[in-house]
């Protein structure tokens, strides 16, 4: 197991900033299609005031990115990457933690259990306090 030390969250606001492609990159090597904006919707989105790209690093090296909106202290998670050599560290779970003390309160989307990536994610999640609701939900697609 690699030996995290603290974190450091560079915000990018514009998809010509040099720090970008690792993230995008990441972005579609972790989530499928659905999951992703176009490039295109990123580069626009990337640019208002409530929305938060942050590329992680540790020691200078990149180790993933986290997106996440926020709005009169409401945090609505978006997106969490790490890094695949980096997973299973404590990144994941410092990461939302940090994103937690941005704000008053934090929602997230998950997938359905029952994938080994969707039931990670959700276990990661749980772990750090949040809970699934019991009624059924439909996940916006990103496309």
């Amino acid at each position: 197991m690699r030996q995290i030390r603290g974190l450091i969250y560079k915000r990018i606001t514009d998809v010509n900033d040099a720090l970008f492609p690792l993230c995008w990159n990441l972005n579609t090597n972790t989530f499928i299609e659905a999951e992703r904006r176009t490039y295109e919707k990123q580069s626009l989105i990337i640019q208002d005031e409530f929305y938060h790209f942050e590329a992680i690093f540790s020691d200078d090296e990149f180790v993933g990115f986290t997106a996440y909106w926020l709005i009169d202290g409401n945090i609505f998670g978006e997106q969490l990457a790490i890094v695949e050599k980096y997973r299973n560290c404590g990144i994941g779970s410092a990461c939302v933690k940090h994103t937690l003390s941005q704000g008053k309160t934090m929602t997230i989307e998950v997938e359905l259990p029952g994938e080994e990536m969707h039931d990670r994610r959700i276990a990661l999640y749980q772990r750090l306090g949040f809970v699934m609701n019991d009624f059924k939900h439909y996940q916006c697609k990103f496309r």
